[in-house]
């Protein structure tokens, strides 16, 4: 079963990266024809991602994954990149699963992680995010060798990430 206290952090951490891949969509957009919409479209998942913690803190889970779910199936404007806007909903999907795992529903979390992963993957944060999720769903529904690659694949985007902070060749 999943470890709440190794994924506690994960949603803290994944909701600043997303802050500031909103940040910069909304920068690297100046001077676009869309940035109008672009610009609301942002500030509506950012609005949506803090209606989601609020209902959450008023453990109101119900609410929560209902916004969440609204956002994960939100097509971005085409002003947004294609990956920023994959980025923000692969970030509302990770969330959703992890609230699934979180009320014992390992099939639902494997189907939004399955979701999530299905809008794209590159070496980032929010794959690697998935992946872990996907792998506990996996573990949980007693899939161990599927949990294994997922953890594994999770492992070395993560060990990429690690190392091109660090300033290390490949």
């Amino acid at each position: 079963m999943i470890c709440r206290r190794t994924t506690s952090h994960q949603p803290l951490l994944s909701r600043a990266i997303m802050a500031a891949a909103m940040a910069a969509v909304l920068a690297g957009c100046a001077g676009c024809a869309g940035r109008a919409d672009s610009g609301r479209w942002v500030r509506r998942a950012l609005e949506t991602n803090r209606l989601a913690d609020r209902a959450l803190a008023e453990r109101d889970t119900a609410t929560a994954v209902g916004l969440l779910r609204d956002l994960a199936r939100d097509q971005a404007p085409a002003a947004v990149s294609a990956r920023d806007g994959r980025l923000v909903r692969q970030d509302a999907c990770f969330r959703l699963a992890l609230l699934q795992l979180q009320q014992d529903r390992p099939d639902q979390a494997l189907g939004w992680a399955e979701y999530g992963l299905e809008l794209g993957r590159g070496q980032d944060l929010f794959t690697a995010n998935l992946l872990v999720a996907r792998g506990h769903a996996n573990q949980a529904l007693g899939h161990d060798k599927p949990a294994a690659r997922d953890y594994h694949q999770a492992l070395l985007i993560n060990e990429d990430l690690m190392n091109q902070a660090l300033g290390r060749p490949d």
